[in-house]
């Protein structure tokens, strides 16, 4: 773990993304090692610090938090708030400041973030008062939204799925646009091998369904799903996803943007609810293999 933190540290050296995804690797290796939880601690750092240089966000606020509840330090929330900041959670930036701010009252890092961050949640709170008073009365937050799909040109279709479990994101409406114009989209992941789902409620068209499956199975945890005995799905990499479009499984490039396949005619946003659904299983599956042809 000792040589794996020092290869980290010089490829970060290297200042540029060659060197940045190698330290990933480096401290990944490092972490798979049994070590003390001041090192492990040490490694999640390392880690998100690489990450914050790819812009790889999410990662980073999850290696972060993990540093964090292993060995709290300043440096740890900082990086965690400059991920945050970069996404746009100002709330999780704020929690994150304040943390660790408590560790160190006068970090000179932390308190002009902090007043950043504050700065931008009243901005987000004048914004929301402004939307709130521009809004109609009983404007149906759902039939907005599908004339705002229908603006984008995207297709529409019924359900593919019925099921109590997901009436409460059929009732209403999650999908939204945001400040910059992006839709977001609560999203239906099924996975066939195993008879199984997770509703992930906001997936970004500008975001990759890769980084969302990378998070939901990270393969450094070794496979914390229950239900995958197989360990299949913490294999990422080695994962298809698919569309159904009538009777036929279109398959989506999870290392593309969302919204490349948003546009596409075989793609149906279903409603009620404005769900996308997808199906994901191992590329070597029957499912896979039978989809593909």
């Amino acid at each position: 773990s000792t040589q794996s933190t020092w290869g980290g540290n010089e490829a970060l050296r290297q200042k540029n993304k060659v060197g940045y995804h190698t330290a990933v690797a480096s401290y990944t290796d490092g972490l798979t090692h049994p070590v003390s939880a001041a090192m492990q601690a040490h490694l999640y750092a390392n880690r998100a610090q690489a990450h914050l240089l790819l812009q790889n966000y999410r990662h980073c606020i999850r290696d972060a938090e993990q540093a964090i509840k292993l060995s709290p330090t300043v440096k740890a929330h900082y990086r965690a708030i400059k991920a945050a900041l970069a996404l746009h959670h100002h709330s999780v930036a704020l929690q994150h400041c304040e943390q660790a701010l408590c560790l160190e009252p006068d970090a000179p890092t932390i308190l002009p973030l902090k007043k950043k961050v504050e700065a931008a949640l009243e901005a987000e709170a004048k914004a929301q008062l402004q939307a709130a008073q521009q809004r109609r009365p009983r404007t149906d937050p759902h039939t907005v939204m599908v004339a705002e799909l229908k603006r984008r040109g995207l297709q529409l279709g019924p359900l593919e799925l019925h099921s109590h479990q997901f009436a409460q994101f059929l009732n209403g409406c999650l999908a939204y646009v945001d400040s910059e114009g992006a839709l977001h989209l609560p999203t239906l992941f099924l996975y066939d091998l195993y008879d199984q789902s997770d509703i992930v409620q906001d997936v970004c068209e500008d975001d990759t369904l890769r980084a969302h499956l990378a998070d939901m199975f990270p393969a450094a945890a070794g496979g914390t799903v229950c239900w995958d005995t197989a360990h299949v799905y913490t294999l990422v990499d080695a994962l298809r996803v698919f569309h159904k479009h009538g009777d036929a499984y279109v398959p989506v490039d999870m290392h593309r943007p969302l919204k490349e396949f948003l546009h596409t005619p075989q793609c149906r946003i279903q409603l009620p609810g404005c769900l996308l659904t997808l199906h994901v299983v191992p590329a070597t599956s029957p499912h896979a293999l039978s989809w593909a042809a």
